[in-house]
């Protein structure tokens, strides 16, 4: 008997437990999904511009101007000669960074029949292109001339003079340039009682070439 209730008891304990383990439910807690959103990297600064070089500074306007000394050979037509003269001038003066030239001239002259003389003057000549190695001149002259016979004054009274004129310039260095020009030349002796000459009109035509020497 007791066998048999000990039987009963384990079979309805066994029972029981299936049933309660039947009946058990599992809840699984979902896993929590996280989203990570990172902000966007902020895009590269560009690479800043170069410094501009510093400006030039433009010329000096106020350059020095240069000594120039002029040599030259002249062969004269007319003005006064009855024949043609040869003679040669010498010129020296200032040379200006914008392509004027002053100078004091002075210059000889002799012709076959014996007639010659000394003139002196101002001359002004204008370059325009003075930085270039070939250059185009206008240039003029205004002055006086002195009449010689064997050496001595031939005529006592004044004689003025004046030159118009068209040349070239040529730089055959950095300190030396060769220079062509005509001119033509105007002569008016006034009239002078006092002197052997009476008022005398004349004109004629020069031609140069020389060298320049820049100092």
């Amino acid at each position: 008997m007791n066998r048999l209730v000990a039987c009963l008891v384990a079979l309805a304990v066994t029972s029981i437990g299936a049933s309660a383990s039947a009946q058990t439910t599992v809840i699984v807690q979902p896993t929590p999904v996280v989203v990570i959103i990172e902000a966007p990297s902020p895009p590269p600064e560009p690479p800043s511009p170069p410094e501009p070089p510093p400006a030039a500074e433009p010329p000096s306007t106020s350059a020095r101007p240069r000594f120039v000394l002029d040599l030259g050979g002249d062969f004269m037509l007319g003005a006064g000669y009855d024949t043609t003269a040869l003679g040669g001038s010498l010129r020296a003066g200032a040379m200006f960074d914008h392509g004027m030239t002053a100078e004091l001239a002075v210059g000889y002259a002799s012709a076959m029949s014996g007639q010659s003389e000394v003139s002196l003057g101002v001359e002004v000549q204008r370059d325009f292109s003075p930085h270039d190695v070939v250059g185009f001149l206008l240039l003029g002259r205004v002055g006086t001339a002195f009449l010689l016979d064997d050496l001595s004054p031939r005529d006592s009274g004044i004689r003025l003079s004046g030159q118009i004129g068209v040349g070239a310039r040529l730089d055959l260095s950095a300190d030396l340039a060769m220079l062509i020009d005509a001119r033509a030349v105007v002569r008016y002796r006034p009239d002078d009682p006092s002197g052997p000459a009476q008022d005398d009109l004349s004109a004629g035509l020069v031609m140069s070439v020389g060298l320049r020497m820049r100092l």
